[in-house]
């Protein structure tokens, strides 16, 4: 997993590190932005690169099991956020310009999106796995102990008022999809051959994807608790996380596009007209943090009740017979 992520890193890494020394390989006409923001960005990104792989290994030993594990899962929730969209965006985006029905803004060589796209995806199924490895070792014994216990019924306010702030964001999330939706039917229905407007429609559709994802698996896991049931099928513990795997990494894809648009954004990039306004990016980031919350709180919760099981259920699946 490791080696295939840093497949992935290895061509967009090479093109920064051109950049940083003032290569102009892909490049055919100057940023609007200023110079000294452009180089940063590329530093940045490229050093990026370097701590992404730097996590994928980390996570793929088992020495991980014994760090903090915040010190690891936060950046590779981030991570894992950025790069998701660009599992589906990639192949497009790469298939558009193969078949001349995409073409650039002229400011770089059509070679660059499809190069840099596909790389992300590289990257994106790389730290999916390796997360997906971490997370089934770390707390796969915790999660099925606690499914076998059965959830405890909602009694308390505190537990109602948690449920309605889960609708509440559920209805957020239907509201930002649907709206995410229209807009990429009216940029599709423009026809327009520009790249970088095909980029966006297919940003917009991936988001839309990503919320469905998120509410489907937060009405799941707010349906177990109240039936006090995990449903039919769930003996299996593959039925157990993926409601979890769908909140957490639908909103971790719905936070990262929202503070990577962001952080352009407060770099001077701005957005142009139809895209994405300030309070939407920023109503997108509290959803999917909220979403990964919620996904960890489950988590934490199972790993408590099955420590007070017994220690033999909080070691990590499959080290049984170590």
């Amino acid at each position: 997993m490791a080696v295939l992520t840093a497949i992935g890193v290895l061509p967009y890494f090479l093109l920064k590190l051109a950049w940083i020394f003032g290569s102009q390989w892909g490049i055919e006409s100057p940023s609007k932005l200023d110079g000294t923001v452009v180089l940063m960005g590329n530093i940045i990104t490229a050093s990026l690169d370097v701590l992404l792989v730097a996590i994928v290994v980390a996570l793929g030993r088992r020495a991980a099991l014994k760090i903090p594990w915040w010190l690891i899962l936060i950046p590779a929730w981030f991570a894992a956020g950025l790069l998701l969209p660009f599992i589906f965006t990639g192949p497009v985006i790469a298939a558009m310009v193969a078949s001349g029905s995409g073409s650039s803004d002229g400011s770089l060589s059509d070679w660059v999106g499809p190069l840099v796209y596909l790389s992300f995806g590289i990257q994106a199924i790389g730290v999916v796995l390796v997360l997906g490895w971490y997370l089934r070792r770390r707390w796969g014994r915790a999660l099925e102990s606690h499914s076998s216990q059965g959830l405890v019924r909602v009694r308390t306010k505190g537990q109602w008022a948690v449920f309605s702030a889960a609708g509440v964001v559920a209805a957020a999330l239907v509201f930002l999809g649907l709206r995410w939706i229209v807009r990429a039917a009216t940029a599709l229905q423009a026809q327009s051959a520009d790249l970088r407007g095909g980029i966006l429609w297919l940003s917009d559709v991936a988001n839309a994807g990503f919320a469905a994802c998120a509410v489907i698996g937060l009405l799941v896991l707010v349906a177990r608790r109240l039936g006090n049931q995990d449903g039919p099928g769930d003996h299996d513990s593959s039925h157990r996380w993926w409601p979890i795997l769908l909140l957490s990494g639908g909103g971790a894809a719905i936070a990262g596009s929202a503070l990577y648009a962001l952080v352009l954004m407060s770099l001077g990039a701005g957005t142009a007209p139809g895209q994405q306004d300030f309070w939407e990016l920023s109503l997108s980031l509290v959803l999917g943090l909220l979403c990964g919350l919620g996904a960890l709180a489950v988590i934490v919760e199972a790993q408590k009740q099955a420590a007070a099981i017994g220690p033999t259920d909080l070691r990590p699946a499959g080290f049984d017979r170590h």
